[in-house]
């Protein structure tokens, strides 16, 4: 026989006789049941904090959405004000999202910029209803105001591939169909 195997059969007859104290079992099933007990504790806290990510990044993401009408108007409010409607409101800004795809970053900061100026110019010349009334402009703000639609002319060609630029009757949504 080997050395380990004569150990080992000399620890087994020596501890047949040998019994653990009540005390003792108790400790080590306690500390059994503690160890199980604390990793499934853990084991809820990771699984709550991976699903309560999960809820809040979403969330937190559409929450931070920012419209790129919001820009040009102010806000929805500031449209509906001027005599817009909430449905114009999610149509120019659907619009602006294309034109945001289509055009590069440059043209599109450009446009941006000729579609807030002309935002200002609908603004103060349209009457309750939202209807856009370019007469009530000086001839100097007409000119302005034509000028301001040539240089928007090529942004809405690249857009929809046609020369058609024009405003709409309602608050001054910009027609690029």
């Amino acid at each position: 026989m080997d050395l380990n195997q004569k150990l080992k059969k000399a620890f087994i007859e020596e501890s047949e006789d040998l019994n653990a104290s009540p005390q003792l079992k108790r400790k080590v099933l306690n500390n059994i049941y503690k160890q199980t007990a604390g990793s499934q504790m853990k084991k809820k806290i990771v699984m709550s904090s991976i699903l309560a990510a999960a809820l809040l990044i979403p969330a937190g993401v559409f929450a931070g959405y920012s419209y790129l009408v919001d820009g040009i108007y102010g806000s929805k409010e500031a449209l509906v004000k001027a005599g817009g409607t909430e449905q114009q409101y999610e149509k120019l800004e659907t619009k602006l999202e294309r034109a945001k795809q289509v055009l590069n970053e440059r043209e599109f900061t450009e446009f941006m910029s000729l579609n807030k100026q002309l935002a200002d110019y609908n603004l103060r010349i349209a009457d309750a209803q939202g209807t856009v009334h370019p007469e009530r402009l000086t001839k100097e703000e007409q000119q302005n105001y034509d000028q301001l639609l040539k240089k928007l002319e090529p942004y809405f060609e690249k857009l929809n591939g046609t020369k058609e630029v024009g405003i709409s009757a309602e608050a001054g949504d910009l027609i690029m169909d």
